[in-house]
């Protein structure tokens, strides 16, 4: 059964080098193949709690700055691949283990 390439590439970041090294991998991975790569942020809703310090009336503004956070993320690692491959971002709030 012959493989097909993928269509799509989810690369979830976070802001660390790591992250970052992995965008790149996957940048040239979808240049290579024609597919889309497809940027992904996770906003931390236990992070978010933790900021807060158990206040919960900071709870909505952490994670907007989370979100804030998120969207510069997404923002900066766009640019960074731009016209090596096609694309799209997205962002959720949740667990990163649940949301990727």
């Amino acid at each position: 059964m012959p493989v097909s390439a993928p269509v799509r590439i989810l690369v979830p970041l976070d802001g660390s080098e790591t992250s970052e090294r992995a965008l790149d991998v996957a940048a040239d991975f979808a240049a290579a193949l024609g597919a889309e790569l497809v940027l992904g942020h996770v906003v931390d809703l236990a992070r978010a709690a933790a900021m807060s310090g158990g206040e919960p009336q900071l709870v909505a503004g952490c994670l907007d700055a989370l979100r804030q956070e998120g969207l510069a993320i997404l923002d900066q690692s766009e640019r960074r691949v731009a016209g090596r491959a096609r694309v799209s971002t997205g962002i959720v709030d949740g667990s990163p283990v649940d949301a990727i």
